[in-house]
């Protein structure tokens, strides 16, 4: 029997595991993706609810972030995830490992960390800081291979020279609202 014999209904719950990015990258389904258009018409029509569906249950459970991806495109560039946080959250060590947890073990090809501006008074460079620190203390439980920190441009100077794990390289790309650290990982991290 052939995978296109078994019941569509079969097939599209097989793809919703798929779409799941804490079980196993995309990337490691690209041969059935693409073994055939009747697959890849299934897989493109399907990988997407599950995948938006899967995102928005992990923002129901963490209501102070919300993940997002792009609505159109293929599944490749469909996969690049933003984590916006609340503004009005106040960040420590108590509820870091709780908020975080969950993104951080999606197997994506990126992940941007976003937040500000802010309506008040709020030290973004404070968050800025606390934000690096979420990272390099679980720079081995993020999965996905580059992660970016985007913040309001004016509070770049705060961030700059930073110390990161060894097995990630740091870039910045400044545009003319924004400013975005760009981690890249340069040695692969067991588990």
């Amino acid at each position: 029997m052939s995978f296109l014999a078994l019941p569509s209904e079969l097939r599209c719950q097989i793809y919703a595991i798929i779409a799941l990015p804490d079980v196993t990258p995309f990337s490691k389904y690209r041969g059935l993706y693409l073994s055939c258009r009747q697959i890849k018409a299934d897989l493109d029509s399907e990988w997407p609810k599950a995948f938006d569906a899967h995102l928005a249950s992990i923002s129901k459970h963490t209501p102070c972030i919300h993940l997002s991806a792009p609505k159109s495109g293929p599944i490749a560039a469909r996969q690049h995830v933003r984590l916006t946080l609340d503004p009005a959250i106040q960040l420590d060590a108590s509820n870091i490992k709780t908020l975080f947890a969950p993104s951080f073990h999606l197997y994506v090809p990126s992940l941007t960390l976003a937040f500000g501006p802010t309506t008040g008074p709020r030290d973004l460079s404070q968050d800025g800081w606390t934000i690096i620190d979420i990272f390099r203390h679980n720079a081995t439980l993020i999965k996905a291979p580059v992660v970016k920190l985007e913040f309001p441009r004016e509070y770049a100077e705060h961030h700059i020279g930073h110390v990161l794990p060894r097995v990630w390289t740091c870039e910045w790309v400044v545009g003319d609202d924004r400013t975005v650290c760009v981690w890249r990982r340069t040695a692969r991290v067991k588990g």
